[in-house]
């Protein structure tokens, strides 16, 4: 898999995006969250749902207040009917800790997961990172599930996630 990352600075807007590859997003609209192993609801919203909601500003967060909980941290999709997939794009949240490292991505046509389709660490900064798969693949479900933050603490969050196909 090749993993492009979105610059900030407007000068290099341009450059960086003539190289990325020409993907469509598939519309989140009928997505659903099936399964998350944790999120921190305790005096906020950090909600699963939030990693999909079409706004960067909110996130997911696992749980980490009270009785925390360790890596791996997982998120399972039901993205609504069958796709065929060539990649992904994380967006972390810039307002606190839990950037996702090492990672393991997953696909399924019946909401059953085998072994991993992907397995990869994404830099530690806070630009989107896009993820352009070396085969297309088909899939109706999907799952990440991180093993570590580039923090080294036992925190994971998604501001966005989004899969590219048709």
């Amino acid at each position: 898999a090749e993993v492009y990352q979105k610059l900030n600075k407007p000068d290099k807007a341009t450059e960086c995006l003539g190289r990325l590859p020409r993907m469509q997003p598939i519309d989140r609209t009928n997505w659903r969250i099936l399964y998350c192993d944790s999120e921190e609801m305790d005096g906020e919203n950090r909600s699963a749902r939030n990693a999909i909601d079409g706004n960067p500003d909110t996130f997911w967060n696992n749980r980490y207040k009270k009785s925390g909980t360790p890596h791996p941290h997982e998120i399972i999709i039901d993205m609504g009917k069958t796709y065929t997939i060539s990649g992904f794009a994380y967006l972390p949240t810039m307002y606190c800790s839990g950037r996702i490292k090492d990672y393991e991505f997953y696909v399924s046509s019946d909401g059953t997961f085998g072994d991993p389709f992907l397995q990869a660490a994404f830099p530690g900064d806070f630009v989107e990172k896009i993820v352009q798969f070396k085969d297309r693949v088909t899939c109706r479900f999907i799952k990440i599930r991180t093993l570590s933050d580039t923090d080294g603490w036992s925190f994971a969050n998604i501001a966005e996630l989004n899969v590219f196909g048709e």
